[in-house]
């Protein structure tokens, strides 16, 4: 299971966005199950402790479909180093502040939300998602959430070894799963099992899409 604590300095707005956010997409996943995440989230401040949702931030939520529940905001603790693998800030501001709480990260669990971005959605900006108290801006934090999130999970995605037919007919073999170097992109190796039986990658992402064939829905790969 991946434990996953988002952290944001009152707990009201970003981060309990980035909770919900995060368990609505495992939830309407097809390539993953919600039984292996746990996700919570925390503040940096006591500013905020025993309130509910930022309003506005829950009009966000609703005018996405994004479900949340009723919750009280509190603060993260040390002992959340090792109750969580995942521990994902919002901003820098954040990560200075967590440092107060948290002082080492010898199992590189902290990062910030936009690390896990594809690195041209940040390209000329800054890796922050901005706090909509200030901004006002809670439909820029939703998006920035959601590719943050959508960046996490797709760096996650698992594709079983085994015998795979392509849509138009060619059979291959996945050897196994491996990261990109730079984005940790999820990617598949594979064999093919025809011709020269070459081996390449592939997004796990394009492995997992669905194309139209003569107007029905298939999967590219199909487990044989």
């Amino acid at each position: 299971m991946k434990k996953i604590l988002f952290i944001c300095h009152g707990n009201i707005c970003r981060s309990p966005m980035a909770e919900a956010i995060m368990n609505h997409m495992i939830h309407e996943s097809s390539n993953h199950s919600a039984e292996n995440f746990h996700v919570e989230s925390a503040a940096t401040s006591r500013e905020e402790i025993g309130n509910d949702i930022y309003p506005p931030a829950k009009s966000c939520m609703d005018s996405h479909g994004i479900p949340y529940k009723a919750r009280k905001a509190h603060l993260v603790t040390p002992e959340d180093y090792d109750k969580f693998d995942y521990i994902i800030c919002m901003d820098e501001n954040n990560m200075r502040n967590l440092k107060r709480i948290i002082p080492a990260d010898p199992q590189h669990k902290i990062s910030k939300m936009l690390n896990w971005a594809h690195p041209d959605y940040v390209h000329g900006r800054k890796d922050d998602v901005a706090d909509p108290w200030y901004t006002g801006d809670f439909e820029q934090t939703y998006q920035d959430i959601v590719t943050g999130c959508r960046g996490f999970l797709d760096a996650f995605i698992e594709i079983e070894p085994g015998r795979y037919r392509h849509y138009k007919g060619n059979e291959y073999e996945v050897i196994c799963m491996a990261r990109h170097s730079e984005n940790l992109e999820a990617m598949v190796i594979y064999r093919a099992l025809y011709g020269e039986g070459r081996v390449w990658a592939r997004p796990a992402t394009m492995w997992n899409e669905t194309v139209i064939v003569d107007g029905e829905e298939v999967p590219r790969f199909k487990r044989i």
